[in-house]
């Protein structure tokens, strides 16, 4: 695989894993609002 290739496998992933966490602490944070 060529160095572009692999550079833009994990900057996918990067942002993936960003979007996950992200979507993780939205439903945390509403579960926190909810129990208030």
């Amino acid at each position: 695989m060529s160095l572009e290739a692999v550079l833009l496998i994990l900057i996918t992933s990067l942002y993936y894993i960003k979007i996950n966490v992200n979507l993780l602490d939205n439903t945390f944070i509403d579960k926190e609002i909810l129990r208030l």
